[in-house]
């Protein structure tokens, strides 16, 4: 994915969201995995 963002404070801002988003995704995968959570 490639932002052309003006604004450095928005582009900051867009990459903690896919960042957080993408660590959201890694534990549900992680607690799937180990039979933790219901998928």
């Amino acid at each position: 994915m490639i932002f052309q963002v003006k604004d450095k404070i928005l582009r900051k801002r867009i990459e903690k969201a896919i960042n957080r988003t993408l660590e959201l995704k890694s534990l549900e995968f992680i607690c799937c995995r180990m039979r933790l959570c219901h998928c």
